[in-house]
């Protein structure tokens, strides 16, 4: 795993977190 790819799942993961969120 690299340094990078682990930030851009995280920004993916908020998004995701925010689209489920009202």
């Amino acid at each position: 795993m690299k340094h990078g790819t682990n930030q851009q799942t995280l920004q993916t993961y908020l998004e995701w977190i925010l689209m489920a969120v009202p």
